[in-house]
Formats: structure tokens, C-alpha cells, sequence
């Protein structure tokens, strides 16, 4: 509710279906969990080697950047 009514952006809960075991593909949330898993392999960007925001911000655009190339490159 914070977050829908601080920032205006709708947030949707992603549940695992009632009854099930083991690994569940939940939707959307797989595309979430690769770009945070590729940005982290960023070297900047897996310590907090920053102090100001606008720098951490920059090293994550820079990393995005990065991948967005890599994968027009490899097509």
C-alpha cells in the first residue's frame, strides 16, 4: 500500500499456488529475478562501494547498458 500510494505505481503479488511442492515457475517474476541476478554479476554493484545515490544509480545503468549490448551483439 506504501508503495502504490507514495510512488503512483501499481504493485502486483506474485502467490505460489495453493498445494504445491517444489520449484513452482511463477509468472513474471522469473524475468525480475534474471536482470537482478546479471546486474549483481556486476562488480560495482555486489558490495556497496558507493556513498552517494546518483553514483550507485550510474553504476546500474552502466551494467544494464552492458547487458542490453551483449545481447544485441550475440543475436
Amino acid at each position: 500500500d506504501a508503495v502504490q500510494s507514495g510512488l503512483k505505481r501499481a504493485v502486483e503479488v506474485v502467490l505460489r499456488p495453493e498445494g504445491s511442492k517444489g520449484f513452482v515457475l511463477l509468472p513474471k517474476r522469473w524475468r525480475v529475478e534474471q536482470s537482478i541476478g546479471v546486474l549483481t554479476g556486476s562488480r560495482r554493484l555486489k558490495v556497496d562501494y558507493e556513498t552517494l545515490l546518483h553514483v550507485s544509480a550510474g553504476a546500474m545503468l552502466f551494467a544494464s547498458i552492458g547487458r542490453m549490448l551483449a545481447s544485441i551483439t550475440m543475436s
